[in-house]
Formats: structure tokens, sequence, C-alpha cells
């Protein structure tokens, strides 16, 4: 019998397999040269959540539970990344100097709450079960529906997570070699799917879509960090964002960065007061910078 991430995955496989693609739809053919003209092989298995590059197949192997607690993750960040635009739009209109974001239950914002509990389940557990009382994925035929969304979103990050493991074999990452090169290789392989992403996007719409795909598939690293509490060989998630996030900066994508940083500290600092910055680019590094040191 099928585990439920098996289970409520498997409608998405094809979509999994072409997300490096479709979130970078402008770079198609760069993307099939890579391999020979074909996509990169990818295989999924039932084991602990985690996304893996095997450098000399090529390919990339995705557990279900990992897409599983990504699609959570993707969907609490929405939640949340809503719930922050429409606090924003409120201080706009009452002239108040700050956003606040009520996390009641029965809000979407208290509903993010309980997938990222569903997601951390998922990252343990691989054989967890989903709760009744939430839905769970399940593919749209409305495109501008919110399930839609949602698995745009998810797919996005799913992308460029996969586009992270795709740059370890186009890197030539060698699996086993020191600690300080292991935690360098991830650096760079988060720097060049980033740059994928991002370096040929043709309008600031998809931009903005692109750094929220980008950063819930780094906030799903750190849920993943915060459950395992950490890796020897991969740099701190918070590190991780740090340096991605140096990528996105631009004075037209002030609105997302804040959204984007909201989301973040929503997710993993919730509890605490960060002082007013100047500017979004300042306010996401401050949140960043507190992830670091209060999970140290």
């Amino acid at each position: 019998m099928k585990c439920d991430a098996e289970r409520l995955i498997a409608p998405f496989h094809d979509f999994v397999i072409a997300s490096p693609i479709r979130i970078a739809p402008e770079r198609k053919d760069d993307f099939l040269a890579l391999f020979g003209g074909a996509p990169c092989d990818v295989h999924f298995t039932n084991t602990k959540a985690n996304f893996e590059a095997h450098v000399s197949e090529p390919s990339v192997e995705i557990r279900f539970s990992a897409l599983l607690s990504l699609w959570a993750t993707a969907k609490a960040a929405l939640h949340i990344s809503n719930a922050m635009a429409a606090a924003m739009r409120d201080a706009i209109e009452r002239k108040a100097n700050r956003a606040v974001i009520e996390f009641e239950p029965g809000t979407p914002a208290y509903e993010g709450r309980v997938l990222i509990d569903l997601a951390k389940n998922f990252i343990d557990d691989p054989e967890a079960k989903w709760r009744d009382d939430i839905p769970s994925p399940a593919l749209s035929l409305d495109p501008a529906g919110t399930e839609a969304k949602i698995n745009d979103l998810f797919l996005g990050a799913c992308g460029w997570c996969i586009l992270h493991e795709i740059a370890h074999i186009v890197l030539g990452h060698q699996p086993t070699t020191s600690r300080d090169r292991l935690l360098q290789q991830e650096f760079e392989a988060d720097a060049w799917a980033t740059k994928w992403v991002l370096d040929h996007c043709p309008t600031i719409e998809q931009r903005r879509f692109r750094i929220l795909c980008c950063a819930t598939g780094l906030a799903w690293v750190g849920l993943v960090d915060a459950v395992r509490r950490g890796s020897s060989d991969h740099p701190h998630a918070s590190e991780r964002l740090v340096e991605c996030a140096k990528r996105f900066g631009d004075g037209d994508l002030a609105g997302v960065i804040e959204i984007a940083t909201h989301v973040l500290k929503a997710l993993f600092i919730p509890g605490e007061e960060m002082p007013a910055a100047d500017n979004a680019d300042d306010a996401l590094f401050d949140v960043l910078f507190n992830y670091l040191r209060s999970d140290r």
C-alpha cells in the first residue's frame, strides 16, 4: 500500500520532471543542451525527505516526502504572503507605521502555520499521515484558481531545487571531499540555480514570482535544517538564503522582497520583534541574520 506522500504526489510526477523548464521556459534549449538534448533523468523514491544529485549517472533523485513537504511549505508561504499583502494594504489605508498579520484560528495565516507543522512531519517521517482537516494537494483545471497558484509556487520551488542538484552535476562537484569544499559546493550550486532562474527573466512580474520560488525552496531547506538540526556537510539554510538574496535586489522588486521577508520571519522567528529597516533589502537581511543567530 502506498504511503500518503507517494499517493498524494503521484499526479505531479510529470510536472515535477518538467519544473526546471517550467520555471525558466526562455532557457528550455539551454537546459536540454546540458544533457545532450534530453532532460536530466529524475527518479522518485520513498525515503526521508531530500533532493539528491548522482553526478556519475547523471540523475537527480527526489523523495516523495520531500515533494509533499515542499508542497505544504509552498501553500503555507502563499497563505502567509497573501495575509501579509492584505495587512500591508490595510496599514496603508489606516496610515499605520507597521503591518501586522493575525495568526488566529480560522485565518489563512493560521492554516499556514499548521501546514508548516505538516511539512516538518513529512521531513521527519516519510510514512507520516496527511491531516484530514487540511485539503490535500490536487491538480487544478482552473488556471486562475487558488489551487493552481499553490501548485505554480510549489513547482517553481521544485524547479529551483532540481536546478540546484543539476548544478552539482554540471559543475562536476564531488560527493566525497573535504568538509570546507562540500560547504562551498552548496553555495556554488545555489548561485548557479538562482542565476539560471533570474538572469534571463523577461519581465519584472515573472522575476517577482521567481524570487518567491527561490525563497520558498530555501525556506523548505530551512525546515529540513530545523527538523534535523543541521548538517555537517551543508551550510546553514540562513547562510544560503543570505547568499541567494544578494541576487534578488532591484528597486522594482521591493514589494515582493518585503513579502518574502515576512514569510521567512513568520516561518522561523515569529516571536521576535524586528527593528524597522530603511529598505526592503535591509529588512530581508535583518530577518536572515536574526534567523541564523536564533538557530545557533
